[in-house]
């Protein structure tokens, strides 16, 4: 997800997606790409990661990406989770120039 700021300096989510599900997988691998935007300089990127059971989602961990890292260029590597700061997320991360048009 793409983390903003609204006028009174609360965070807030702008922009998310979300991955295919990897079944039965204590180390899941998703390699998939996709463009969140809008996009600003300065909003920080936060990873989620969920387990899905049979009748509900429960979060196992998130990792915040402070847009410092990645703004100059492509940025990969690893962060642990906040909670579980034993597990590793590895990621990549690669900022694109988006051109708005209008019709």
């Amino acid at each position: 997800a793409v983390m903003g700021t609204d006028g009174n300096g609360e965070t807030l989510e702008v922009v998310q997606c979300v991955t295919r599900t990897e079944r039965k997988s204590l180390e899941p691998e998703w390699n998939e790409t996709h463009l969140l935007a809008p996009w600003e300089t300065g909003q920080s990127l936060k990873l989620s990661v969920y387990s899905k059971g049979r009748s509900m989602q429960r979060l196992q961990g998130e990792v915040s990406v402070c847009s410092a890292i990645f703004e100059a260029g492509t940025c990969e590597g690893a962060l642990p989770f906040e909670d579980l700061p034993e597990a590793l997320l590895y990621f990549r991360i690669e900022p694109v120039a988006v051109r708005e048009t209008t019709v």
